[in-house]
């Protein structure tokens, strides 16, 4: 399928993954996801990306949450809003993996969460996803200063709707993106309950969305671009 896509032009040449960094995370009480998926994707990944560049954290006692250091509910408990209270910085872990050199945060936050929408950036594309979206842009971005984007997605039963701010505030990203110059966007799914079925809210992993789901052609990988492409245009965003 991977040759297909490249071949076809639906991703770019996948020797482009050789340098990428990639931070893997599976807690050992995780009941809702199998190891051997975790297993197997970390297996696939070496065979596109120099195994230096890959980081696998598989020995944490922590269910199927995003690990804080002391946000969310009990870290042993796969409940919404899978935010775990686990005295581990999933966060910083991952942020200090993909990027070099980054500050350690303070407590403070000097930026603030805008919303998107999202329907009206993205228009069809963005069909099945909410309508409003979210961006958090640290001060030093606001006032002119060169700053780098992180995408994060949540995750099935995670989509704001569901969780409120939960996600978009909990994990420690934005703490970490404060002091290092980095605007993170937070799209949004929607619950589906007619075609196409989405009962999570669970981004498109199986084909729900687009046939091309899993290449550049598919309807969300188009809305979450062109999301992105819209924070430079600080009209598209209004305070939260």
């Amino acid at each position: 399928q991977i040759a297909r896509y490249e071949s076809e032009g639906k991703i770019a040449p996948i020797s482009n993954m050789k340098d990428a960094k990639v931070w893997l995370f599976h807690g050992t009480q995780d009941t809702r996801v199998i190891t051997q998926v975790s297993d197997l994707l970390h297996k696939q990944y070496q065979s596109w990306t120099d195994t230096n560049n890959i980081a696998y954290i598989n020995d944490k006692p922590m269910a199927h949450v995003f690990p804080t250091l002391s946000n969310g509910i009990n870290c042993m408990e796969s409940e919404s809003p899978f935010i775990g209270n686990c005295d581990y910085d999933a966060a910083g872990a991952m942020l200090n993996h993909l990027i070099d050199g980054l500050s350690t945060p303070d407590d403070a936050i000097s930026g603030q969460i805008y919303s998107l929408d999202q329907h009206a950036i993205a228009g069809d594309n963005a069909k099945t996803l909410a309508s409003e979206g979210f961006v958090y842009v640290p001060e030093s971005c606001a006032q002119g200063t060169e700053c780098r984007a992180h995408i994060s997605f949540h995750g099935c039963n995670q989509y704001a709707d569901a969780v409120g701010d939960a996600y978009i505030t909990q994990t420690g990203i934005n703490e970490w993106a404060d002091d290092n110059n980095i605007v993170v966007l937070y799209p949004q799914t929607k619950k589906s309950l007619f075609m196409p079925l989405n009962p999570q809210g669970c981004w498109d992993w199986w084909g729900y969305a687009s046939s091309d789901y899993a290449n550049r052609d598919g309807d969300q990988i188009k809305a979450v671009k062109q999301l992105l492409t819209s924070l430079n245009n600080r009209q598209s965003a209004t305070t939260s």
